[in-house]
């Protein structure tokens, strides 16, 4: 009887430092998560306060969007990056398309110098988003040149210019 009851003692026992150990490392996990989300916010805010956007930021409706326009002529060419990168992945495209015509890239919503946007991420939003943009900061009817894996690019140029080739 007495071994039994040390048996279970030691099974109650050995339940609740395993239940504290995993309780501990659940804390010590949502722990560091806290400071690398906290950290990455500050970095964030440290890179926007060093490397202030070259260009514009327009507003599209209580957030800003960034808009970067070279050259001179027309068409306006608009470039629009994909695959969740911003407009400065164009950085060796965009002044040498420049040299002939006006040459736009911007940062969708979130992305690059960008503000986030409160609006769920459709296609019809990022549509209203960019002729909003593109109305108030370009101020010219743009071609929409797509690098074949931005996931709105061709749509977008359609829905905001439907006379765009």
């Amino acid at each position: 009887m007495i071994r039994k009851n040390k048996q279970i003692i030691n099974l109650l026992l050995f339940a609740w430092r395993l239940a504290f150990w995993r309780m501990t490392l659940r804390l010590l996990r949502l722990i560091l998560v806290g400071v690398g989300f906290i950290a990455g916010a500050k970095a964030r805010a440290d890179l926007k306060a060093k490397y202030p956007p070259v260009g514009q930021m327009v507003d599209v409706g209580g957030y800003r969007l960034h808009l970067y326009c070279q050259g001179r002529g027309s068409p306006t060419v608009l470039i629009e990056a994909g695959q969740g990168d911003f407009g400065l992945s164009w950085g060796l495209v965009q002044p040498e398309a420049a040299k002939s015509t006006r040459v736009c890239v911007y940062d969708r919503a979130g992305l690059g110098w960008s503000d986030p946007s409160p609006r769920p991420r459709t296609v019809q939003v990022m549509v209203d988003e960019l002729h909003t943009l593109l109305t108030t900061g370009a101020q010219t009817r743009p071609i929409t040149a797509d690098d074949d894996h931005a996931r709105s690019g061709a749509t977008a140029g359609r829905d905001v210019c439907p006379t765009a080739t």
